[in-house]
């Protein structure tokens, strides 16, 4: 008879908090957008070790999210997308030969080319100052990515062609912010964001292609 008490105790107990964890606990939606600043882009090419390093135009970065928040806490599956055009690159390694070394910039001649990525990524986040007008935060996360090199041509300007992909390689991100509540369901934030996938194969040569980017993104979080 005692255990039967304690256990329908504990019961009661439970349908009693239940309400009060399920207040705690808020759904949001969060849209963010800004500058995507793909630092430079590495090329390791299996068979001959030869490298290429490109530098970037800094490029568009979006970002959709679903979370929940409790307290200081929050939890979120994301979305993002990301594209940046080749600036230059330059021919490294002893297989180039008398290129070695040479620079060239691909943009002013008759082709463009772009990285873009995909990235589906679980980010946590832990708010300081959490009841405040003003709260600062910082975040990890982790997924993966799909990159993409693309090359345009100036004679045809809805030409694109793939010259590699890579499919759902790991990637994680770190980052810091501030939100500022604009009312009782909207916050707007301001973070910075470095995010970095693993090295991806896939490419034209039997090329690695490392690259990591740093990003600045501006969002609005609706709380229901």
């Amino acid at each position: 008879m005692k255990k039967r008490f304690i256990i329908l105790s504990l019961l009661g107990a439970g349908i009693l908090a239940a309400p009060s964890l399920a207040s705690a606990v808020t759904p949001y939606v969060r849209m963010s957008g800004g500058a995507g600043l793909m630092n430079n882009v590495e090329y390791r090419f299996l068979v001959q070790d030869k490298v290429e390093t490109d530098k970037m135009h800094a490029g568009a970065a979006v970002e959709g999210a679903f979370g929940i928040k409790t307290g200081r806490f929050r939890i979120e599956a994301a979305a993002g997308y990301q594209s940046n055009m080749v600036d230059q690159f330059t021919l490294k390694g002893t297989g180039y030969g008398v290129n070695n070394g040479l620079t060239s910039t691909p943009e002013s001649g008759d082709e463009k080319w772009t990285y873009s990525i995909q990235s589906y990524m679980v980010n946590g986040f832990v708010d300081f100052n959490a009841d405040s007008k003003i709260s600062p935060f910082v975040m990890a996360g982790a997924g993966i990515a799909n990159i993409m090199n693309k090359e345009r041509t100036t004679a045809d300007a809805f030409g694109v062609t793939v010259l590699g992909t890579s499919n759902g390689v790991f990637a994680w991100q770190v980052g810091a912010g501030v939100g500022v509540q604009a009312s009782d369901n909207i916050t707007i934030d301001l973070g910075y964001r470095y995010f970095a996938p693993s090295s991806a194969e896939g490419f034209a040569a039997d090329r690695v292609v490392d690259l990591s980017t740093s990003n600045i993104l501006l969002g609005a979080r609706y709380s229901f």
